[in-house]
């Protein structure tokens, strides 16, 4: 976090009113009147200083606790708990910025890749820190307390996916995912509530749509590339080249350059192989090296075809995965062969369609499963194959509509994807587990 964050951080905490994360019950389902800021943004890295300043770094003993819960659920209370408990001031502020609509952390296009590092890892650990204080409210039988936060970590996935960016994005399922872990415990030992299973239905219903849209991501990146790389009629100097094939290397679509060594390898003629590699990288031919106009000018046009394949791609992820993965593919076979920026870059950016597909379906089981247990609250038991209900259940996003795989437990039930590439997303509920 900037010096400039820390002190707008701090001020908040001084002059904005506080809002007890108790009133987080269902009374505050369509949100109390919130005063002071309407931008998110400014209350999460509120909650981020306090967390660093009086929630204090995490052990490697509390570290270990909180990454076991958030991939088996296993909740370890005399680990957890004073972590949870001396982290309270920043939990309140989370539930604050998780109420919010608007959500705008200021990025910085010209940083490129690394723009939104900080606030991600911030709110990654935002998330996990407010996933344990929802077992601890479970354990103390506050589940209208507990829904809540699973609700806010939702919200702030959709936060942090609002910021136009495909790292953003995919810091957002890597969130929305830490909630699906511990879906199939809360089904399991949470009461047949109609009013906490509409809860979490409605939220999931809203931000399903938002979670899984990525065309502003992808017009982000497009925005970020053309503010952070070399423009047509611009000319860069071999440090600021240098620093595009650092980014691209740090990002790790491109370990074949030695970045000690770049600002020599433009101008050293015995580096034969290294400046042909470079060459190629930047689209001009070898001999061009030691103009850095013209090594931007090929450059450049290079920068206006990423964003012709970003646009493909755009085209691409709105259609079913069935049809548009193949249709990726096409399209990165296309532009592997070349070892330019563009050839390094773009195919690594097709793998995302199947993390949206992933995402989709995570999201698609959880309420898939609050569904059918709704529907055993009210008939005692759970629905066999052949039910009505699993007819109205959400399909498999992998497919072309098929519905997951259902399969009744001993107490309990699971669901599972219904192609080859959704097989291992599965949701398993087991009662008294």
């Amino acid at each position: 976090m900037s010096v400039v964050r820390i002190i707008i951080a701090a001020l908040l905490s001084c002059l904005l009113p506080v809002v007890s994360l108790a009133g987080a019950g269902e009374n505050a389902a369509s949100g109390p009147v919130l005063k002071g800021p309407t931008n998110a943004a400014l209350v999460y890295n509120r909650a981020f200083l306090l967390k660093n300043l009086k929630g204090g770094p995490t052990d490697k003993k509390t570290d270990e606790a909180l990454w076991a819960m958030i991939k088996e659920g296993r909740y370890d209370a005399a680990v957890l708990n004073p972590y949870v408990e001396r982290n309270k001031s920043a939990l309140e502020e989370f539930w604050r910025a998780a109420r919010m609509e608007s959500c705008d952390f200021g990025i910085e296009w010209q940083d490129g890749i690394g723009a939104f590092l900080p606030e991600i890892s911030q709110a990654r650990d935002m998330a996990r820190l407010a996933v344990a204080a929802a077992h601890k409210a479970a354990l103390e039988g506050d589940w209208d307390r507990s829904v809540q936060l699973y609700c806010d970590i939702l919200r702030m996935a959709n936060h942090v996916n609002m910021q136009g960016t495909l790292i953003n994005s995919l810091a957002a399922l890597v969130i929305a995912e830490m909630v699906y872990n511990q879906m199939g415990g809360v089904c399991a030992a949470m009461p047949a509530d109609e009013n906490l299973y509409a809860k979490f239905e409605s939220t999931l219903d809203k931000l399903t749509p938002l979670l899984t849209d990525w065309t502003g991501a992808l017009d982000g990146e497009v925005k970020m590339w053309s503010t952070y790389l070399p423009q047509t009629g611009s000319t860069s100097s071999f440090e600021q080249l240098g620093e595009v094939v650092r980014a691209v290397e740090i990002s790790d679509w491109g370990k074949h350059f030695d970045s000690k060594t770049l600002s020599q390898i433009f101008l050293e003629t015995s580096k034969v192989k290294e400046r042909e590699q470079l060459a190629a990288f930047f689209g001009c031919r070898v001999d061009e090296l030691s103009d850095p106009a013209k090594v931007t000018a090929a450059f450049a046009r290079q920068v206006v075809e990423l964003k012709h394949y970003i646009g493909k791609l755009k085209a691409l992820i709105k259609k079913a995965y069935p049809q548009s993965y193949p249709e990726a593919v096409k399209l990165a076979d296309e532009v592997k062969t070349q070892k330019s920026f563009v050839g390094i870059l773009f195919p690594g950016l097709i793998k995302l369609r199947r993390e949206l597909a992933k995402e989709e379906s995570r999201l698609a089981q959880m309420r898939a499963g609050l569904m059918i247990m709704r529907w055993r609250a009210k008939n005692g038991k759970f629905p066999q194959p052949g039910e009505e209900i699993l007819k109205k259940l959400p399909t498999d996003p992998f497919t072309d509509g098929k519905p997951f795989k259902y399969a009744v437990l001993e107490n309990g039930f699971s669901l599972s994807g219904a192609s080859s590439d959704s097989a291992k997303i599965a949701l398993t509920v087991k009662m008294g587990k």
